[in-house]
């Protein structure tokens, strides 16, 4: 019923996939399909993926969210 996306964007501060040119391009392409589809996408940290913020967050989203 709900659809919600986590994208986990590792490498942030160093030359990862997420931030070489063609990985972004592909990125952003991945989301904007997901976006599309009517997906909440919740992009974060390694260090973000178990948190409370990001739990309270998708509540929040979900919460104010009329289906």
């Amino acid at each position: 019923e709900k659809k919600i996306a986590i994208e986990v964007d590792g490498g942030v501060f160093q030359i990862g996939r997420h931030n070489r040119p063609l990985g972004y391009i592909n990125d952003m392409e991945k989301l904007n399909n997901a976006a599309a589809l009517g997906y909440f996408v919740f992009r974060i940290t390694p260090q973000q993926k178990y948190s409370q913020d990001l739990i309270t967050l998708i509540k929040t989203a979900l919460n104010g969210h009329s289906g």
